[in-house]
């Protein structure tokens, strides 16, 4: 099953972006280990929605993918997430 280790953030870090990192590294493993599979992409899905990730296989020109990995659409734009 795909995962990611969970740690504690940083010493350095307040406790709600603690408690927020944690949030979101928990919901990413759960994410994976429900999906198990993303099918590489090589372009931008005619439609997403915010919350959605999908695998890219490569950069794709003239777009925000800049490289190969797990994406997510968020309300902000893409970010890549590993």
């Amino acid at each position: 099953m795909a995962g990611i280790n969970i740690e504690q953030p940083p010493v350095g870090i307040d406790i709600p972006a603690k408690d927020y990192f944690v949030r979101q590294f928990t919901a990413i493993n759960l994410a994976l280990g429900a999906a198990n599979y993303f099918i590489p992409r090589n372009n931008l899905p005619k439609k997403y929605r915010v919350g959605e990730v999908f695998y890219f296989a490569n950069a794709i020109p003239t777009t925000p993918i800049t490289g190969e990995g797990l994406w997510i659409y968020k309300s902000t734009g893409w970010n890549q997430i590993i």
